[in-house]
């Protein structure tokens, strides 16, 4: 009978070798940083909670996350990045990656997979993508790189301007540019109400999508 002694890294995950934990880590740090850049809330989310991103935020973010993976998974890299760049639907390299079962990348995308990229909302669970009816409640996050938390809605301040629609707002106030819980906007064109973030319209504040901004 002979001792084995055996790496363990802050995941849980297990290695014989050292420098097999010391990349795996490495590799934790890089998604660690794509979860900084999304923000980090203390606690789970609820099931009838959500938090509203910036889908443009939301679509960058998840591109680069496809490079890590690239990367990490060589045989299936350009899998990973026809992923990032919309071309394949993310559930291709959804499968990849829990079939190498590596635990900071499975975790980091169910995460995406909980987020509705066209609108920028995350869910506890993948399903209410589909039935957002039932999430009412938006929670701000904790801790987040690309939000400063001054705005007192958009949680999105920074020198002087909302940094979702780049308008003017003063530190510590209610950005009015920015409404997630209600809905006040009305299309100029079809009379419907609407949420800000929803519309895909240039002028969000006027048009509740592309098809009203150009008249149809």
């Amino acid at each position: 009978m002979k001792a084995i002694e055996i790496y363990e890294t802050n995941d849980g995950s297990r290695f014989d070798k050292k420098a097999e934990a010391i990349k795996y880590e490495e590799l934790c740090d890089k998604c660690n940083s794509i979860n900084l850049k999304l923000g980090i809330l203390a606690r789970d989310l609820e099931s009838n909670e959500y938090i509203q991103h910036d889908p443009e935020v939301i679509k960058n973010t998840f591109r680069e996350f496809m490079g890590i993976v690239a990367d990490s998974i060589p045989d299936y890299s350009n899998m990973a990045i026809e992923c990032g760049n919309g071309e394949r639907h993310m559930s291709h390299i959804y499968r990849v990656i829990s079939d190498y079962n590596i635990i900071c990348l499975s975790n980091l995308m169910f995460r995406f997979y909980c987020i509705d990229f066209k609108n920028g909302k995350e869910f506890q669970q993948p399903y209410f993508t589909s039935h957002q009816e039932k999430v009412t409640v938006r929670v701000k996050l904790d801790n987040c790189e690309n939000f400063s938390p001054t705005c007192a809605t958009c949680n999105s301040y920074d020198n002087g301007k909302c940094t979702n629609f780049g308008k003017e707002v003063k530190a510590g106030d209610s950005c009015k540019y920015y409404q997630s819980d209600v809905i006040e906007y009305t299309c100029q064109q079809c009379g419907r109400k609407y949420e800000i973030t929803d519309s895909d319209a240039g002028n969000r504040e006027k048009f509740c999508c592309k098809a009203c901004e150009n008249g149809y």
